[in-house]
Parts: structure tokens; C-alpha cells; sequence
């Protein structure tokens, strides 16, 4: 996530074609494990392995991790459409 908030804030300054793929790549692998970590939640809580008040703000965490992402991804796209 870092490296991606990063790359997507020097993009603004210099295009690079790598970087731009890099963040897309490392977007990708955000859903990736966004989906595991959702299931893996699931899994702890039905085995009762987790407090019911913390579902929640985790769900909600991973929701906001994965929209920064993607929003680091739709700056790269731009960026790299509008050279």
C-alpha cells in the first residue's frame, strides 16, 4: 500500500511506464488479499475465534485499504493515458 501511495505520488511529477505497472500489479494483488483476508475473517468468525465488535471495523479497514488502492491504480491509468 505504501509503495503504491508512493509510486502514484511521483507519477504526478514523472511518468515512468514501469512504475505505472508496477502499481498496477501491486493493485491487483491488494484485491487479492483483500478477498483472503475477508474470508479469512468469515472463517474466525463463525468459529467464534472473534470478538463480534471487531468484525466490523476489520471489514470496514479492508474496505478503505482496498479503495486507496484503487485509487492509486485510476491515477497511474490516467496519468499513463493522458502521455
Amino acid at each position: 500500500m505504501e509503495c503504491n501511495l508512493r509510486d502514484a505520488s511521483i507519477l504526478t511529477e514523472i511518468f515512468n511506464a514501469e512504475t505505472v505497472k508496477d502499481v498496477i500489479r501491486r493493485e491487483e494483488d491488494v484485491d487479492v488479499r483483500v478477498k483472503e483476508s475477508l474470508d479469512n475473517h468469515l472463517k474466525r468468525f463463525h468459529q467464534r475465534e472473534c470478538s463480534p465488535e471487531a468484525g466490523p471495523i476489520f471489514v470496514e479497514m479492508l474496505g478503505h485499504l482496498e479503495r486507496i488502492s484503487d485509487l492509486c491504480n485510476n491515477m497511474a491509468e490516467y496519468i499513463r493515458d493522458i502521455q
